[in-house]
C-alpha cells in the first residue's frame, strides 16, 4: 500500500506478490488504498493550479505527433524492403 501511495515504481512488488502467491483480493485492496491518496493529491494540485486550456490542448498535440513520429520513423519489421 505505501509503495502505491508514491510516484516511485511499483513493479518489483507486483512481481514479488504474483511469485509469492500474495491473494488478489488483498493485493487489489492494497492497490487500490494507496492508489487513492496518491490520485486524490494530483487532483488537489490539478485543481489548484490553473494550467490553461489552450496549453493542455497543445501539450496533448504534442504527444499525438511525437508518437506518429515515433511509428512513421520507427523501421518496419517483418516486411521485406
Amino acid at each position: 500500500m505505501v509503495a502505491r501511495a508514491t510516484p516511485l515504481p511499483d513493479a518489483p512488488l507486483k512481481l514479488v506478490a504474483a511469485a509469492g502467491g500474495y491473494p488478489a483480493l488483498r493485493y487489489g485492496l492494497a492497490i487500490l488504498l494507496g492508489a487513492l491518496p496518491y490520485y486524490y493529491a494530483l487532483s488537489w494540485v490539478g485543481h489548484a493550479v490553473a494550467i490553461p486550456g489552450w496549453i493542455l490542448v497543445a501539450a496533448a498535440v504534442a504527444i499525438v505527433l511525437g508518437a506518429l513520429v515515433g511509428l512513421l520513423a520507427a523501421p518496419s519489421q517483418g516486411r521485406d524492403a
